[in-house]
């Protein structure tokens, strides 16, 4: 293993660590700040590895909350996470506006929606998708803008000379 990829795997297991930390700042149920380090990490290191820490970081989220909305909600959710990071950093990669917008709207309002309609259909038909998108609907978008917007302030307050080979 070259030197590249053994720094790569290092600051994944780091960001893993601070989704753990920010998994435990909970907004809302399982919505909390768990995936800024997915975002920043999607910035830094690329869509792959930073849709593994989003996978990783929800499931965190999700066990540091009791899983709530049953386990293969939240298997469902992970891997969601991981392809809204994907994404958000391939767009961020296009223009930064584009990448935040993108991932707020994709983790925010299209994520709200998805996991009611599987969650309200499949999962729990005591709760109507309604009901249910109308609960996590805006704890999620405002959870999803704090962790984006901060991922790039952070991006962006770190003086480039401080960038590495890696990044």
């Amino acid at each position: 293993m070259n030197r590249e990829r053994i720094m790569k795997l290092i600051l994944t297991g780091f960001f893993i660590i601070f989704s753990y930390i920010g998994s435990l700042v909970k907004f809302s149920g399982s919505i909390a700040l768990d995936s800024l380090p997915a975002y920043f990490s999607a910035i830094i290191l690329g869509p792959l590895l930073g849709g593994f820490v989003g996978l990783v970081g929800h499931l965190l989220t999700a066990l540091t909350s009791g899983f709530p909305m049953t386990l293969p909600m939240h298997l469902f959710i992970s891997v969601m996470m991981f392809i809204i990071v994907f994404l958000f950093s391939i767009a961020y990669r296009k223009g930064n506006f584009l990448g935040i917008i993108l991932g707020i709207i994709l983790n925010g309002p299209v994520a709200a929606t998805l996991s009611a309609y599987i969650f309200a259909n499949l999962v729990d038909m005591s709760i109507s998708f309604w009901n249910f998108i109308s609960l996590i609907i805006v704890p999620l978008t405002l959870a999803s803008s704090v962790n984006i917007i901060f991922a790039h302030i952070l991006y962006k307050a770190i003086p480039k000379k401080y960038y590495s080979t890696y990044w």
